[in-house]
Protein backbone atom coordinates (compact mmCIF):
# COMPACT_ATOMS: atom_id res chain seq x y z
CA UNK A 1 0.00 0.00 0.00
CA UNK A 2 1.39 3.39 -0.96
CA UNK A 3 0.42 7.05 -1.09
CA UNK A 4 0.93 9.08 -4.26
CA UNK A 5 -0.11 12.46 -5.65
CA UNK A 6 -1.56 12.60 -9.20
CA UNK A 7 -2.20 15.27 -11.82
CA UNK A 8 -5.36 16.76 -10.30
CA UNK A 9 -3.39 17.46 -7.09
CA UNK A 10 -5.13 14.96 -4.80
CA UNK A 11 -3.34 12.14 -2.99
CA UNK A 12 -4.36 8.57 -3.80
CA UNK A 13 -3.83 5.34 -1.90
CA UNK A 14 -2.69 2.48 -4.12
CA UNK A 15 -3.32 -1.04 -2.86
CA UNK A 16 -4.29 -4.57 -3.94
CA UNK A 17 -7.80 -5.94 -3.66
CA UNK A 18 -8.55 -9.43 -2.35
CA UNK A 19 -8.37 -10.83 -5.88
CA UNK A 20 -4.84 -9.49 -6.23
CA UNK A 21 -5.71 -6.73 -8.69
CA UNK A 22 -4.19 -3.30 -8.15
CA UNK A 23 -6.53 -0.39 -7.51
CA UNK A 24 -6.58 2.99 -5.78
CA UNK A 25 -8.79 5.27 -3.75
CA UNK A 26 -8.74 9.05 -3.44
CA UNK A 27 -7.97 10.70 -0.10
CA UNK A 28 -9.86 13.74 -1.45
CA UNK A 29 -7.17 16.10 -0.22
CA UNK A 30 -4.13 17.86 -1.66
CA UNK A 31 -2.36 18.05 1.68
CA UNK A 32 0.01 15.26 2.70
CA UNK A 33 -0.69 15.50 6.43
CA UNK A 34 -4.43 15.02 5.90
CA UNK A 35 -3.73 12.28 3.35
CA UNK A 36 -1.63 10.37 5.89
CA UNK A 37 -4.44 10.58 8.44
CA UNK A 38 -6.80 9.22 5.79
CA UNK A 39 -4.32 6.40 5.08
CA UNK A 40 -4.17 5.35 8.74
CA UNK A 41 -7.95 5.33 9.01
CA UNK A 42 -8.30 3.49 5.72
CA UNK A 43 -5.91 0.74 6.82
CA UNK A 44 -7.98 0.23 9.97
CA UNK A 45 -11.23 0.01 8.04
CA UNK A 46 -9.86 -2.18 5.26
CA UNK A 47 -9.95 -5.36 7.34
CA UNK A 48 -13.67 -5.03 8.06
CA UNK A 49 -14.57 -3.65 4.69
CA UNK A 50 -16.68 -5.67 2.25
CA UNK A 51 -15.02 -6.20 -1.14
CA UNK A 52 -15.97 -3.40 -3.53
CA UNK A 53 -18.02 -4.34 -6.57
CA UNK A 54 -16.59 -1.50 -8.62
CA UNK A 55 -14.02 -1.80 -11.39
CA UNK A 56 -11.47 0.55 -12.88
CA UNK A 57 -12.09 2.58 -16.01
CA UNK A 58 -9.53 0.46 -17.83
CA UNK A 59 -11.38 -2.71 -16.86
CA UNK A 60 -14.69 -1.18 -17.97
CA UNK A 61 -13.18 -0.38 -21.37
CA UNK A 62 -12.16 -4.01 -21.94
CA UNK A 63 -15.48 -5.39 -20.71
CA UNK A 64 -17.65 -2.93 -22.66
CA UNK A 65 -15.79 -3.21 -25.97
CA UNK A 66 -15.91 -6.98 -25.73
CA UNK A 67 -19.67 -6.82 -25.06
CA UNK A 68 -20.46 -4.64 -28.11
CA UNK A 69 -17.99 -6.25 -30.52
CA UNK A 70 -20.69 -8.35 -32.21
CA UNK A 71 -23.82 -6.34 -31.35
CA UNK A 72 -22.89 -2.86 -32.56
CA UNK A 73 -21.86 -1.49 -35.94
CA UNK A 74 -18.18 -0.97 -36.68
CA UNK A 75 -18.71 2.78 -36.56
CA UNK A 76 -20.37 2.65 -33.15
CA UNK A 77 -17.61 0.37 -31.83
CA UNK A 78 -14.95 2.72 -33.16
CA UNK A 79 -16.59 5.77 -31.58
CA UNK A 80 -17.02 4.03 -28.22
CA UNK A 81 -13.36 2.97 -28.25
CA UNK A 82 -12.21 6.51 -29.09
CA UNK A 83 -14.38 8.12 -26.38
CA UNK A 84 -13.12 5.71 -23.73
CA UNK A 85 -9.52 6.27 -24.83
CA UNK A 86 -9.89 10.05 -24.50
CA UNK A 87 -11.57 9.79 -21.10
CA UNK A 88 -8.81 7.47 -19.85
CA UNK A 89 -6.18 9.98 -20.99
CA UNK A 90 -8.01 12.62 -18.94
CA UNK A 91 -8.72 10.80 -15.64
CA UNK A 92 -6.42 7.77 -15.76
CA UNK A 93 -6.84 4.07 -16.50
CA UNK A 94 -6.66 2.82 -12.90
CA UNK A 95 -9.28 5.12 -11.41
CA UNK A 96 -12.31 3.30 -10.00
CA UNK A 97 -15.63 4.10 -11.65
CA UNK A 98 -17.21 5.25 -8.39
CA UNK A 99 -14.35 7.74 -7.91
CA UNK A 100 -15.05 9.57 -11.18
CA UNK A 101 -16.91 12.73 -10.21
CA UNK A 102 -19.43 14.83 -12.06
CA UNK A 103 -17.03 17.76 -11.80
CA UNK A 104 -14.35 15.75 -13.63
CA UNK A 105 -16.59 14.59 -16.47
CA UNK A 106 -18.05 18.07 -16.94
CA UNK A 107 -14.52 19.46 -17.23
CA UNK A 108 -13.72 16.71 -19.75
CA UNK A 109 -16.83 17.23 -21.90
CA UNK A 110 -16.74 21.03 -21.85
CA UNK A 111 -13.04 20.96 -22.72
CA UNK A 112 -13.93 19.07 -25.90
CA UNK A 113 -16.88 21.42 -26.46
CA UNK A 114 -14.51 24.38 -26.72
CA UNK A 115 -12.66 22.64 -29.57
CA UNK A 116 -15.57 20.94 -31.32
CA UNK A 117 -19.23 21.15 -30.35
CA UNK A 118 -20.24 18.10 -32.34
CA UNK A 119 -17.36 16.00 -31.03
CA UNK A 120 -18.40 16.85 -27.46
CA UNK A 121 -21.93 15.73 -28.27
CA UNK A 122 -20.64 12.42 -29.63
CA UNK A 123 -18.47 11.87 -26.51
CA UNK A 124 -21.35 12.68 -24.17
CA UNK A 125 -23.76 10.37 -25.99
CA UNK A 126 -21.43 7.38 -26.03
CA UNK A 127 -20.00 7.78 -22.54
CA UNK A 128 -23.45 8.24 -21.03
CA UNK A 129 -24.50 4.95 -22.63
CA UNK A 130 -21.30 3.22 -21.47
CA UNK A 131 -21.74 4.34 -17.86
CA UNK A 132 -25.43 3.37 -17.97
CA UNK A 133 -24.23 -0.11 -18.90
CA UNK A 134 -21.88 -0.05 -15.91
CA UNK A 135 -24.95 0.68 -13.75
CA UNK A 136 -26.77 -2.28 -15.34
CA UNK A 137 -23.78 -4.47 -14.48
CA UNK A 138 -23.88 -3.32 -10.86
CA UNK A 139 -20.62 -1.35 -10.83
CA UNK A 140 -22.20 2.06 -10.27
CA UNK A 141 -25.24 3.59 -8.60
CA UNK A 142 -25.24 6.90 -10.48
CA UNK A 143 -24.10 8.02 -13.90
CA UNK A 144 -21.78 11.08 -13.63
CA UNK A 145 -22.59 12.01 -17.24
CA UNK A 146 -26.31 12.25 -16.53
CA UNK A 147 -27.73 15.77 -16.58
CA UNK A 148 -24.94 17.34 -18.64
CA UNK A 149 -26.49 19.59 -21.28
CA UNK A 150 -24.79 20.89 -24.40
CA UNK A 151 -25.95 23.58 -26.78
CA UNK A 152 -25.29 22.19 -30.23
CA UNK A 153 -26.20 24.53 -33.12
CA UNK A 154 -28.45 22.89 -35.67
CA UNK A 155 -27.01 22.62 -39.16
CA UNK A 156 -28.99 21.82 -42.24
CA UNK A 157 -27.53 18.87 -44.16
CA UNK A 158 -25.69 19.57 -47.41
CA UNK A 159 -27.41 18.42 -50.61
CA UNK A 160 -26.32 17.63 -54.14
CA UNK A 161 -28.33 18.17 -57.29
CA UNK A 162 -28.29 15.60 -60.10
CA UNK A 163 -26.10 17.98 -62.10
CA UNK A 164 -23.56 18.26 -59.27
CA UNK A 165 -23.54 14.48 -58.86
CA UNK A 166 -22.72 14.17 -62.56
CA UNK A 167 -19.78 16.56 -62.17
CA UNK A 168 -18.37 14.39 -59.38
CA UNK A 169 -18.95 11.13 -61.26
CA UNK A 170 -17.12 12.50 -64.30
CA UNK A 171 -14.00 13.02 -62.16
CA UNK A 172 -13.96 9.35 -61.08
CA UNK A 173 -11.67 7.16 -63.18
CA UNK A 174 -12.92 3.90 -61.67
CA UNK A 175 -16.23 2.95 -63.38
CA UNK A 176 -17.22 0.72 -60.45
CA UNK A 177 -16.84 3.60 -57.99
CA UNK A 178 -18.69 5.95 -60.33
CA UNK A 179 -21.63 3.50 -60.33
CA UNK A 180 -21.41 3.21 -56.55
CA UNK A 181 -21.77 7.01 -56.17
CA UNK A 182 -24.90 6.97 -58.36
CA UNK A 183 -26.27 3.99 -56.45
CA UNK A 184 -25.85 5.88 -53.15
CA UNK A 185 -27.58 8.99 -54.56
CA UNK A 186 -30.61 7.03 -55.83
CA UNK A 187 -31.03 4.59 -52.92
CA UNK A 188 -30.06 6.60 -49.83
CA UNK A 189 -28.16 3.61 -48.42
CA UNK A 190 -25.35 4.19 -45.95
CA UNK A 191 -21.84 3.49 -47.23
CA UNK A 192 -21.46 0.43 -44.98
CA UNK A 193 -24.77 -0.91 -46.33
CA UNK A 194 -23.74 -0.38 -49.94
CA UNK A 195 -20.40 -2.17 -49.58
CA UNK A 196 -22.25 -5.18 -48.13
CA UNK A 197 -25.00 -5.39 -50.79
CA UNK A 198 -24.82 -8.69 -52.67
CA UNK A 199 -26.51 -9.57 -55.94
CA UNK A 200 -28.87 -11.99 -54.17
CA UNK A 201 -30.09 -9.05 -52.05
CA UNK A 202 -31.41 -7.39 -55.21
CA UNK A 203 -34.74 -8.67 -56.51
CA UNK A 204 -34.85 -7.40 -60.09
CA UNK A 205 -38.32 -8.84 -60.70
CA UNK A 206 -39.85 -6.91 -57.82
CA UNK A 207 -37.37 -4.03 -58.19
CA UNK A 208 -36.41 -3.99 -54.52
CA UNK A 209 -33.16 -4.15 -52.53
CA UNK A 210 -33.16 -6.06 -49.26
CA UNK A 211 -30.88 -4.35 -46.75
CA UNK A 212 -30.01 -7.29 -44.49
CA UNK A 213 -28.09 -8.08 -41.33
CA UNK A 214 -25.37 -10.63 -42.09
CA UNK A 215 -22.40 -12.36 -40.56
CA UNK A 216 -19.89 -9.58 -39.98
CA UNK A 217 -22.35 -6.78 -40.76
CA UNK A 218 -25.29 -5.24 -38.91
CA UNK A 219 -27.29 -2.23 -40.03
CA UNK A 220 -27.02 0.85 -37.81
CA UNK A 221 -30.59 0.44 -36.54
CA UNK A 222 -30.14 -3.36 -36.22
CA UNK A 223 -33.26 -3.67 -38.41
CA UNK A 224 -33.61 -4.95 -41.96
CA UNK A 225 -35.52 -2.92 -44.53
CA UNK A 226 -36.51 -2.77 -48.19
CA UNK A 227 -35.51 -0.02 -50.62
CA UNK A 228 -37.28 0.26 -53.96
CA UNK A 229 -35.18 0.66 -57.12
CA UNK A 230 -35.80 3.55 -59.44
CA UNK A 231 -35.04 3.21 -63.17
CA UNK A 232 -31.42 4.39 -62.82
CA UNK A 233 -30.64 1.76 -60.17
CA UNK A 234 -32.58 -0.98 -61.99
CA UNK A 235 -30.74 -0.33 -65.27
CA UNK A 236 -27.42 -0.28 -63.43
CA UNK A 237 -28.03 -3.62 -61.69
CA UNK A 238 -29.53 -5.48 -64.63
CA UNK A 239 -26.45 -4.71 -66.73
CA UNK A 240 -23.93 -5.78 -64.10
CA UNK A 241 -22.12 -9.12 -64.11
CA UNK A 242 -23.64 -11.47 -61.52
CA UNK A 243 -20.73 -13.91 -61.22
CA UNK A 244 -19.33 -12.13 -58.15
CA UNK A 245 -21.04 -12.00 -54.78
CA UNK A 246 -20.82 -8.29 -53.96
CA UNK A 247 -22.47 -5.77 -56.26
CA UNK A 248 -19.65 -3.27 -55.79
CA UNK A 249 -16.29 -4.97 -55.54
CA UNK A 250 -12.58 -4.63 -56.17
CA UNK A 251 -11.30 -7.82 -57.80
CA UNK A 252 -14.10 -9.80 -56.19
CA UNK A 253 -13.67 -8.35 -52.70
CA UNK A 254 -16.04 -5.78 -51.27
CA UNK A 255 -14.78 -2.20 -51.13
CA UNK A 256 -13.26 -0.78 -47.98
CA UNK A 257 -15.61 2.06 -46.87
CA UNK A 258 -12.69 4.35 -45.99
CA UNK A 259 -11.23 3.87 -49.48
CA UNK A 260 -14.58 4.73 -51.09
CA UNK A 261 -15.08 7.79 -48.88
CA UNK A 262 -11.61 9.17 -49.64
CA UNK A 263 -12.00 8.53 -53.38
CA UNK A 264 -15.32 10.38 -53.38
CA UNK A 265 -13.83 13.34 -51.48
CA UNK A 266 -10.97 13.49 -53.96
CA UNK A 267 -13.48 13.81 -56.82
CA UNK A 268 -15.39 16.52 -54.94
CA UNK A 269 -12.22 18.58 -54.61
CA UNK A 270 -11.46 18.15 -58.31
CA UNK A 271 -14.87 19.63 -59.16
CA UNK A 272 -14.20 22.59 -56.83
CA UNK A 273 -17.66 22.16 -55.32
CA UNK A 274 -18.32 22.97 -51.66
CA UNK A 275 -15.67 21.25 -49.53
CA UNK A 276 -18.32 20.36 -46.93
CA UNK A 277 -19.63 17.70 -49.34
CA UNK A 278 -18.72 14.18 -48.28
CA UNK A 279 -20.01 10.71 -49.11
CA UNK A 280 -22.87 10.88 -46.59
CA UNK A 281 -24.12 13.93 -48.52
CA UNK A 282 -25.39 11.46 -51.15
CA UNK A 283 -27.76 10.00 -48.54
CA UNK A 284 -28.95 13.48 -47.56
CA UNK A 285 -29.48 14.26 -51.25
CA UNK A 286 -31.65 11.16 -51.68
CA UNK A 287 -33.87 12.31 -48.81
CA UNK A 288 -33.92 15.88 -50.11
CA UNK A 289 -35.10 14.80 -53.57
CA UNK A 290 -37.89 12.66 -52.10
CA UNK A 291 -39.14 15.42 -49.80
CA UNK A 292 -39.10 18.05 -52.53
CA UNK A 293 -41.02 15.72 -54.85
CA UNK A 294 -43.79 15.32 -52.27
CA UNK A 295 -42.80 12.22 -50.24
CA UNK A 296 -43.89 12.29 -46.59
CA UNK A 297 -41.40 12.33 -43.76
CA UNK A 298 -42.77 8.94 -42.65
CA UNK A 299 -41.94 7.35 -46.01
CA UNK A 300 -38.47 8.91 -45.98
CA UNK A 301 -37.92 7.57 -42.45
CA UNK A 302 -38.75 4.04 -43.63
CA UNK A 303 -36.51 4.24 -46.68
CA UNK A 304 -33.57 5.67 -44.75
CA UNK A 305 -33.97 3.18 -41.91
CA UNK A 306 -34.00 5.80 -39.15
CA UNK A 307 -34.73 4.45 -35.67
CA UNK A 308 -36.19 7.73 -34.44
CA UNK A 309 -38.51 10.09 -36.28
CA UNK A 310 -36.58 13.05 -34.82
CA UNK A 311 -33.63 12.12 -37.07
CA UNK A 312 -35.82 12.43 -40.16
CA UNK A 313 -37.31 15.74 -39.07
CA UNK A 314 -34.15 17.62 -40.04
CA UNK A 315 -35.50 17.43 -43.60
CA UNK A 316 -38.84 19.00 -42.66
CA UNK A 317 -37.74 22.52 -43.64
CA UNK A 318 -37.64 21.38 -47.28
CA UNK A 319 -41.44 21.13 -47.35
CA UNK A 320 -42.05 24.87 -47.77
CA UNK A 321 -45.36 24.14 -49.46
CA UNK A 322 -46.65 22.66 -46.21
CA UNK A 323 -46.10 26.01 -44.52
CA UNK A 324 -47.85 27.85 -47.35
CA UNK A 325 -50.79 25.44 -47.28
CA UNK A 326 -51.10 25.78 -43.52
CA UNK A 327 -51.17 29.57 -43.58
CA UNK A 328 -53.87 29.57 -46.27
CA UNK A 329 -56.43 28.62 -43.62
CA UNK A 330 -56.24 32.25 -42.51
CA UNK A 331 -57.27 33.55 -45.95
Amino acid sequence: MRLNKIKNGNYYIYFKKEDGKKTRISTKTKYKREALKFLVQFEKELENRRPSNTITLGELRKKYLMAIDTTHSKGSYRHAKMCLKNLIEFVGEDVNLDEITKEQVEKFIFGIYKRSKHSSSLHLRHLKAIFNKAIDWGYLDKNPFRGIKLRIPEQSPSFLSKEELQLIVEKENNPMLASLYRFAFYTGLRLSEITNVEHNDCDLNRKIINVKNKDGFTTKSKKERIVVMNKVVYDMLINMEKNLSYVFNKEGEKFNPTYVSKSFKKCVRLTQLNNSIHFHTLRHSFASCLIQKGATLYVVKQLLGHSNFSTTQKYAHLRDEDLHNAIKVLD
